[in-house]
């Protein structure tokens, strides 16, 4: 534990410059860093795309920056903070350099990260990590606030459903002709990455195989700018599921996993709301780490396929090969879901 005067610390900066689900999985640390220094003005620096993950945690600090280009760099200079705080594990020497140069051009006293694998070289209080991960990164997050001397024993998360979506997602599925009744399946083919996307064809496979073995209604989900992959979807499948990519806010998605008896996901933002409603999930991974982006408390029904190649995980964004998530079969995918939605699946992991 690093003993730091908290009279010292006026004002915080607290950098995560992940999506979704890094976000979500920040809460607990970030509540640690409210109780640890409530006094303090904490302010979050985080990416264009995760401002609405974001707005979520507008009830633990006091102000949230969105990170655009090198000018962000110079506006947080004049903020003059006390602290700054990483929370994102640094995966490559050029994540590395890319927050040593915005650790250096905001400038703080107290320089505070995840040291994965000695690339903190910028940091002056480290939590030493390897790149192979021993647990969840909502835990190594807390252990960082254990060692300024928090208290890190709630590592609780909760999504809070507003009325308002629940009666838009009501609505939205009344309008497509389905009922509170029917089973529904939600399926995810998109990721930001191109090395998370599961093959689209894949994901067809299974709507189709599951649309003739199990009276159920489907439902694809993703965001404005994945209609495009989503429509391809619908072109595949002989069963043309109900389309929700680009017509759901981020409430409205939450709302609409909650409704659905399952659901099956790329790794990302989708996966880890469906993680934390534990709803019955699988999840495909392909070049991250289940053990550190998977779900953060384990339970029955949600299964993470994964398979071990001799380069994962690699966290590439970029590959031409994709044998992690081509080994993954539709078969597996289908026979897993039709388990869950029988309810006698016992846990698996390939």
């Amino acid at each position: 534990m690093i003993n730091i005067p908290r009279d010292e610390i006026k004002s915080i900066l607290v950098i995560n410059l992940g999506g979704m689900g890094d976000l979500f999985f920040s809460l607990p640390a970030l509540r640690s860093l409210r109780r640890l220094y409530p006094q303090s003005k904490i302010s979050l620096c985080t990416l264009l795309r995760s401002q609405e993950a974001a707005d979520n945690l507008r009830c633990i600090v006091d102000e949230i920056f969105p990170y655009q280009n090198i000018f962000t760099f110079y506006f947080l200079r004049k903020r003059r903070f006390d602290m700054l705080i990483n929370l994102r594990s640094m995966t490559s020497h050029w994540t590395a350099l890319k927050m040593s140069l915005l650790f250096f051009f905001v400038c703080a006293k107290y320089r505070v990260g995840r040291d994965t694998q000695e690339r903190g070289f910028f940091l002056n209080i480290k939590l030493p990590e390897a790149d192979t991960a021993i647990m969840h990164d909502l835990d190594y997050n807390l252990n960082l606030m254990r060692l300024l001397g928090a208290d890190t024993t709630d590592r609780n998360i909760e999504l809070k459903i507003q009325d308002k979506d629940n009666f838009y997602i009501d609505e939205f599925l009344r309008r497509n002709y389905i009922q509170e009744k029917d089973k529904l399946i939600g399926i995810n083919p998109t990721a930001t990455w191109q090395t998370k996307r599961w093959p689209i064809e894949n994901f067809f496979k299974v709507i189709d195989e599951l649309s003739k073995r199990i009276d159920c209604k489907i439902i694809v989900t993703g965001t404005r700018e994945d209609i495009p992959l989503v429509n391809k979807l619908n072109k595949l499948s002989k069963v043309k599921p109900v389309m929700a990519a680009g017509k759901t806010s981020l409430g409205q998605l939450i709302a609409l996993i909650n409704r659905c008896s399952l659901f099956i996901t790329n790794d990302g933002g989708s996966m880890h709301i469906a993680s934390i409603l534990k709803k019955p999930f699988i999840a495909i991974f392909g070049p991250t780490d289940p053990i550190r982006f998977g779900t953060y408390e384990n339970y029955r029904e949600a299964v993470i396929l994964d398979k071990t190649v001799d380069c994962s995980p690699c966290f590439k964004k970029k590959c031409r090969s994709l044998k992690c998530l081509k080994s993954i079969l539709p078969e597996e995918v289908i026979d897993i879901a039709l388990r869950l939605l029988n309810g006698n699946f016992r846990e698996s992991r390939k």
